[in-house]
């Protein structure tokens, strides 16, 4: 695996054949998906970057999916791809889906990942960020100490765990590594989907969508959004998963992926 930190984007790089480019959701890096990028790399060249304000990617004050696909467009032009199979996980579901609407020529196929086209209810999201901000960061020597402070407020250890992600110490001082207050100021945003803008497009290439039954970001109501943008979409649950259905069932997610892929791209 190759990592690449310029004065624009972070993102690592892993395998060969036909590009897929891997989307992280909220709070995660070029890291996150990296499971699934081990098993994909096999048959595809993986390019997994981390999205503006995560990781070591630059910090913006805007963070709508309309700037995150320019983002991802010039990584692609970096990388010499000119068309790409995309695959997102929440957020960066909504990052592909944008960047396939808006640019289908650039797009081969697409997977999301326990996304729809829809918006949602930001105050869970807002909750978490408050708790976050909230934390006395002079004080935390270790994510540990962390961890303990959010117990109470953020009671689903896997939750904690994932958030303090981005809480890096050095010389005994804690900090964010992604921009928390941008993130917070932009939920609606990034809660949201950019229908108004697009609502004339549609992405006629092959897209699935796997989802998790019991998680609610992909429900029955949703379907008619779905089909009315990517009108060839397939819609598979995945039982016995959260949200983050590729760390509950790695081995269906990861068959379900690659059948897709080799099928249709």
């Amino acid at each position: 695996m190759a990592d690449s930190t310029d004065k624009h984007w972070e993102y690592s790089t892993d395998g060969k054949g036909e590009p897929l480019i891997l989307l992280h959701g909220l709070f995660g890096t070029h890291r996150t998906l990296g499971g699934l990028a081990k098993q994909l790399k096999q048959d595809y060249r993986i390019i997994s970057p981390s999205l503006r304000n995560h990781g070591g990617s630059p910090w913006k004050d805007e963070m709508d999916y309309h700037g995150q696909t320019r983002d991802l467009l010039q990584i692609m032009d970096r990388e010499h791809v000119r068309r790409a199979c995309l695959l997102g996980h929440s957020m960066g579901g909504k990052v592909a889906m944008t960047l396939a609407m808006e640019h289908p020529n650039r797009c081969r196929a697409l997977v999301v990942l326990d996304n729809a086209p829809v918006s949602y209810d930001s105050h869970s999201l807002r909750s978490y960020c408050e708790h976050l901000l909230q934390l006395p960061l002079k004080e935390i020597k270790t994510r540990q100490q962390a961890d303990e402070l959010l117990q109470e407020k953020i009671p689903e250890s896997q939750v904690r765990t994932y958030l303090l992600t981005n809480l890096v110490t050095r010389d005994n001082q804690a900090r964010w590594r992604c921009n928390l207050e941008a993130i917070y100021r932009s939920l609606d945003r990034i809660s949201g989907f950019p229908t108004p803008q697009i609502q004339h497009n549609a992405y006629p290439g092959p897209t699935l969508f796997l989802y998790s039954p019991d998680s609610g970001y992909l429900r029955p109501g949703h379907l008619p959004e779905i089909h009315r943008y990517f009108p060839q979409a397939i819609c598979t649950a995945v039982e016995n998963t959260g949200h983050w259905l590729h760390v509950d069932q790695p081995r269906e997610v990861t068959r379900q992926i690659q059948d897709f892929l080799k099928t249709h791209s």
